[in-house]
């Protein structure tokens, strides 16, 4: 008698397939939780006005970003990371010492006054006394 092993099928994911990536998410979240905070300061922003602003479920919301602490060390954690990407540091080897810096200055000073910088850091100082 002759056996036959059958292979096992692959796995499909529950519930519907996603429509973007995580990161594609995450960046969503993020963007939303910014303007959020922004609009009504932390303590008052919920994780459930985040995620309706992102247009993802809060379900989706937790398993990418699981506190309200986290969320919002995220948003400036994603500002900061800004700042070292616009710094390219191979096209700075290729000047002279003096364009290199005022290069590097004129970066900083952009993304420093971009009024989108400047809300968050006004954000940060307000909220310093409630976000340990």
């Amino acid at each position: 008698m002759v056996e036959i092993q059958k292979e096992a099928a692959p796995r499909r994911c529950r519930g519907r397939p996603q429509v973007r990536t995580d990161e594609e998410t995450r960046a969503l979240i993020l963007a939303a939780a910014g303007q959020e905070f922004q609009a009504s300061g932390y303590e008052a922003t919920s994780m459930a006005d985040v995620a309706e602003r992102a247009g993802v479920s809060t379900k989706t919301l937790y398993r990418l970003v699981p506190t309200k602490a986290d969320l919002f060390e995220n948003v400036i954690a994603d500002r900061i990371g800004r700042f070292v990407l616009e710094y390219d540091l191979s096209r700075l080897d290729s000047l002279d010492a003096v364009a290199a810096l005022e290069r590097m200055l004129t970066v900083f000073a952009t993304l420093t006054l971009e009024p989108r910088t400047i809300a968050l850091t006004r954000l940060v100082i307000g909220e310093c006394r409630t976000f340990p």
